[in-house]
């Protein structure tokens, strides 16, 4: 049996939106079954406004010793994440104490909605909301 081309392409062209879309649900579920820490709060968030450039949170911690390992910015509106980094050295949280933790991610000059989320070597994330302007 010989498939016409504009048959062809349309099969591949539906293939493609079904792949889309099981990975986009796929990659929300993963973001959203990340356990949250309980014991930290998000004290400040530094925003430059002049350049758009998320610079820094600060964080106390209520509960013992954590470790921070990761971040990442994730844009509420599409569900991607739009950029991550590792710390070197990891970032360590101790109890009672407020630290500031640099970061500096561009966020979008015309706005929109962004999930930080702070990882840990626990395997679970601090997450907080920014809305940018």
């Amino acid at each position: 049996m010989k498939v016409s081309t504009p048959k062809l392409v349309i099969i591949l062209t539906a293939l493609a939106i079904v792949i889309t879309g099981t990975t986009y649900v796929y990659i929300r579920t993963q973001q959203s079954s990340i356990a949250l820490e309980q014991n930290v709060d998000v004290v400040e968030i530094e925003v430059n406004r002049r350049t758009a450039v998320l610079v820094s949170v600060t964080l106390r911690n209520n509960g013992p010793p954590l470790i921070l390992e990761g971040a990442s910015l994730v844009k509420i509106q599409s569900g991607i994440t739009l950029v991550s980094s590792k710390f070197a050295p990891p970032i360590i949280l101790y109890t009672g104490n407020l630290t500031r933790i640099p970061i500096s991610y561009q966020l979008d000059r015309e706005g929109a909605d962004y999930f930080l989320q702070l990882f840990t070597n626990k395997g679970t994330a601090i997450r907080c909301t920014i809305s940018y302007p």
